[in-house]
C-alpha cells in the first residue's frame, strides 16, 4: 500500500487496529467456542486431560483439539507484564467465569497487533457469561490508543497529524501555541523543531473535575534524527517511538477524563531534523522561567522541550507526572520491560512501585542524586542540556535537569521509559501503575 499524507490519512491508518470483540453470552452449542481457562497452579495444569485442550505454559503453546486451556496467572506466576500473554489462534473463545479481571485484561492486551499494511484479519471474538468490569473498556481503549500512536510510521505521524489524532482521542478545549508566539514564549520547543517541514508546537488540554490537579506531560518527538548530533542508522531505526511519552500521557488522560478527574495535559510536539535552520551545538536557549541552557548535544532534545511543558504547568498544589522516552541510559539500566521513574517524594514513590507490582506494570525508582547537579552547570549559561564528562549516570542527570523547571508546591514524578517492547512494538510503560495511584489519591481526597 502506498501511504497518503495529511491528517485524514493518519486518522484512517490509526483506526485500522482491531480491538478484540467482547460479548456477554453463555456458551452456545450452535456456534461452539473454545473454552479459555486460567489454571492457577502447576498441579492443576498436570491434572488436565491430554486431549481436548489447547494448553499454554509460558513460552509454549500446544493445540490438541477444539477446546483451550491456558496455564498462567498474572496474580501468582507466569507473567510479569500483562501484555506478554500470547496471541491466540483466530477463533471464538468463551472465557471461563472464574477468570479474574487482571487475567481478562492480560488476555485482551496480548491480542494487540499493528499491521495496517498487511492483509487485515478479523478480530478475535471473546464471550463472557457475565458483564466484565466497567473499568475494562476504557482501560483497554486507552492502552490500545497509546500503542497505536507509538507504532505509527513517521511519514504519517508528524506534529500536524499527531495533533489531529490526539484532539480526536480527547475532544474538547485544546490550546495550541505555534509559530511566532511559540518562538517568543517557548524557545526550546521552537529551536528543537526548527529544521522540520512540520511546525513545532505545544499543546494543552484542560479538564476541570474531581480531585487535586494532575498535570500530565508527554515528550512528543514524532521522529528524532538526533539533529546535528546525528544518530547512526541503528540508533535511528526505532525513533518513531520518541513520541511515546506523549502517547502514554494521552492514553492516561483518556482515563482521567472518563472518570471526570481534574487534569491538564501538556504535549510539546516536534520533529528533530536537519537543515540550515537546525539548532546548533553551542546555542544558548532562554526558558520561560528565566533560566538559560547551553546546547551541548542536539540529540538531548527531549529534556529541552519538556522544560517548556513544565514551565507551562499551572501553579499551586497538585501533581506533575511526565512521561518521556528520554535516555538510552534508562534502557541500559533496566531493559525494555521496566519503566524507570524519579521523584523526590518518598510516599508517592512507594505508592507507584506498589501499584506497579499489583497490576503487573513493572516500574523501578531511581535516585535524584543531588551530587550530580554540579555536572549540569554551564560555563556561559545556568545549565547545559548534557554533562561534559561522557554521560555517566545519564538518566539521573536528565531527571535533575528537569527538576529545575518543576513548579513550586508540586509533587513531581518523571518517567523515563523505553516505549517499545522486546519485539519493537509500542508499549505503554507506567500507564496503569500511574492510573491506579491517581485513583487512590482521588478516593482519599473524598474522605
Amino acid at each position: 500500500l502506498r501511504p497518503l499524507h495529511g491528517p485524514l490519512s493518519a486518522l484512517r491508518l490509526y483506526h485500522t487496529v482491531p480491538i478484540p470483540i467482547l460479548n456477554v453470552s453463555s456458551p452456545s452449542t450452535s456456534s461452539p467456542s473454545r473454552l479459555l481457562k486460567i489454571v492457577k497452579s502447576e498441579e492443576d495444569f498436570k491434572r488436565l486431560p491430554e486431549t481436548g485442550h489447547l494448553k499454554y505454559k509460558p513460552d509454549k503453546l500446544y493445540e490438541l483439539s477444539a477446546n483451550l486451556t491456558v496455564f498462567t496467572s498474572p496474580e501468582k506466576e507466569g507473567l510479569t507484564r500483562l501484555s506478554k500473554f500470547p496471541k491466540l489462534p483466530h477463533s471464538s473463545y468463551h472465557i471461563d467465569p472464574s477468570t479474574s479481571s487482571l487475567s481478562l485484561l492480560s488476555i485482551l492486551l496480548g491480542q494487540y497487533s499493528y499491521k495496517p499494511y498487511a492483509e487485515p484479519s478479523p478480530p478475535i471474538t471473546f464471550s463472557l457469561s457475565s458483564p466484565p468490569p466497567l473499568s475494562l473498556s476504557p482501560l483497554l481503549t486507552s492502552i490500545y490508543a497509546s500503542k497505536t500512536l507509538i507504532n505509527s510510521p513517521p511519514n504519517l505521524l508528524n506534529p500536524t497529524t499527531f495533533t489531529a489524532i490526539t484532539s480526536t482521542l480527547l475532544p474538547g478545549p485544546w490550546k495550541e501555541i505555534v509559530g511566532p508566539e511559540l518562538s517568543l514564549k517557548f524557545k526550546a520547543t521552537s529551536a528543537v523543531g526548527s529544521a522540520s517541514l512540520h511546525q513545532p508546537r505545544i499543546l494543552k488540554y484542560r479538564h476541570v473535575g474531581e480531585g487535586p490537579l494532575f498535570t500530565i506531560i508527554g515528550k512528543s518527538v514524532t521522529f528524532d534524527s538526533g539533529g546535528l548530533s546525528l544518530k547512526p542508522s541503528g540508533s535511528m531505526i526505532n525513533m518513531k517511538k520518541d513520541m511515546g511519552g506523549g502517547a502514554i500521557a494521552t492514553g492516561l488522560c483518556m482515563l482521567l477524563k472518563a472518570s471526570n478527574f481534574n487534569f491538564e495535559l501538556i504535549l510539546p510536539v516536534v520533529e528533530n531534523m536537519i537543515n540550515g535552520e537546525a539548532y546548533r551545538l553551542g546555542d544558548v536557549i532562554e526558558h520561560d522561567n528565566g533560566l538559560t541552557t547551553e546546547v551541548l548535544n542536539t540529540d538531548a532534545e527531549g529534556r529541552l522541550i519538556l522544560s517548556d511543558a513544565l514551565c507551562w504547568a499551572e501553579g499551586g498544589d497538585g501533581y506533575v507526572i511526565d512521561f518521556a522516552t528520554l535516555t538510552g541510559a534508562a534502557r541500559v539500566a533496566l531493559g525494555v520491560e521496566v519503566g524507570m521513574y524519579f521523584t523526590d517524594d518518598d510516599e508517592l514513590g512507594e505508592r507507584i512501585y506498589r501499584k506497579g507490582l499489583e497490576v503487573k506494570d513493572p516500574v523501578w525508582r531511581m535516585p535524584l542524586y543531588e551530587g550530580y547537579e554540579k555536572r549540569l552547570k554551564g560555563k556561559i549559561s545556568d545549565l547545559t542540556n548534557v554533562t561534559r564528562d561522557g554521560g555517566l549516570g545519564g538518566a539521573i542527570t536528565a531527571a535533575l535537569y528537569l527538576k529545575n523547571f518543576v513548579p513550586e508546591k508540586k509533587k513531581w514524578v518523571h518517567f523515563d521509559v523505553n516505549g517499545m517492547d522486546e519485539h519493537g512494538m509500542g508499549e505503554a510503560n507506567g500507564l496503569r501503575a500511574c492510573w491506579e495511584v491517581i485513583k487512590e489519591i482521588v478516593e482519599e481526597e473524598k474522605k
